[in-house]
C-alpha cells in the first residue's frame, strides 16, 4: 500500500485513504460495458428522467450514478423492450436507493411506480429487483464516477489557491463542488465515458474545475498523489468533457428559446 504524504494526510486520514484503495480495487473488477444494448439510443433519455426522479425523491448523486452503473450494466446484457425500461430503470434506482440511503430516504414501491404510471405490481419489482440482483452477483458495491468525485473535491482547493484573496475559502470551495456536480451530469449522459475508470472520469472533473477556476496550477501535486493520475493521463477524458461542456451551453441556449423550456414529463 502507498502512503501519502504529510501534507496529503493533512486532507486525508489513512482509513479515508484506505477507502479509496478498496474502491480502486473494486472499480477494476466491473463488469466491460460493450455497448450491445439494442435500446442504447434512448440511454441518454432514461438518464435524464431518472435524474428527475432521483431529484424529487432527494437522492444523493452518488445513488443516482450507481442507479445508472446498474441499469447500464444490465441494459448492456439483457434484451428489455422499450415499454419496460422505466420500469427496469426505476427498479435500479430503489436498488441503488437501498444500499446508499438512510432508512427514511429509500422510496417505497407505491411511490416509485407512479413514475410509471402504476403499471405493476409490487410482485413485479421484486421479481425484476432479484434479477438484477442476481446477475450482478449481489455486488453492489461499485464506486462511481459521484464516489471518486466526492472523495478528491476534498483536495481540489488547496490553501496556495487562496493567495490572491479574490475569494474566500467556503466561497471558492462551494463554486468547485457546482462545476463538479454540472460536469457529472454530463459525463453520466456521454457512453464514451463507460469506457473509462470512474477514478479516471473523477480525476478529469477536477481537472477541468480548477482549468475553469483559473487556479494553478491546474493540476497539484497533492491531486498526483490522492488520485494516483498524472496530467497527462488525464488529457483525453479532460478534452471530451471540454466538447461536451461546449455542446450542453449550446443545448441550453436552444432550450431557452423552445416553447416547452422548463417541462420536464413524469414519463419515461
Amino acid at each position: 500500500m502507498t502512503s501519502l504524504s504529510g501534507s496529503a494526510l493533512k486532507v486525508f486520514g489513512n482509513y479515508s485513504r484506505d477507502i479509496e484503495l478498496h474502491w480502486k480495487f473494486k472499480e477494476r473488477q466491473r463488469k466491460p460495458i460493450t455497448f450491445s444494448s439494442p435500446q442504447l439510443q434512448l440511454r441518454s433519455h432514461l438518464v435524464e428522467w431518472l435524474k428527475n426522479v432521483s431529484q424529487k425523491k432527494k437522492m444523493s448523486y452518488r445513488t443516482f450514478h450507481l442507479a445508472i452503473y446498474i441499469l447500464d450494466t444490465f441494459m448492456d446484457n439483457h434484451s428489455i423492450t422499450k415499454d419496460r425500461l422505466g420500469f427496469v430503470a426505476l427498479v435500479c434506482l430503489m436498488l441503488a436507493a437501498k444500499f446508499e440511503e438512510i432508512d427514511s430516504m429509500i422510496p417505497k414501491i407505491s411511490e416509485l411506480n407512479k413514475y410509471d404510471g402504476f403499471r405493476y405490481s409490487s410482485k413485479d419489482f421484486v421479481n425484476v429487483e432479484v434479477m438484477v440482483l442476481k446477475f450482478l452477483d449481489f455486488g453492489l458495491t461499485q464506486p462511481t464516477i459521484a464516489h471518486f468525485a466526492e472523495y478528491y473535491t476534498m483536495a481540489t482547493i488547496m490553501p496556495q489557491d487562496l493567495k490572491s484573496g479574490k475569494f474566500s475559502f467556503r466561497h471558492l470551495y462551494d463554486m468547485t463542488r457546482n462545476m463538479v456536480d454540472e460536469l457529472l451530469d454530463i459525463c453520466l449522459k456521454e457512453v464514451k465515458f463507460l469506457q473509462h475508470l470512474p477514478s479516471q472520469v473523477a480525476a478529469a472533473c477536477i481537472l477541468l474545475t480548477r482549468k475553469r477556476l483559473s487556479l494553478s496550477p491546474a493540476w497539484t501535486s497533492a491531486l498526483t498523489e490522492i488520485t494516483g493520475y498524472k496530467e497527462g493521463s488525464l488529457i483525453y477524458c479532460t478534452n471530451l468533457l471540454m466538447r461536451k461542456v461546449h455542446q450542453e451551453n449550446l443545448r441550453r441556449k436552444q432550450n431557452v428559446n423552445s416553447p416547452d423550456h422548463g417541462y420536464i414529463s413524469d414519463a419515461p
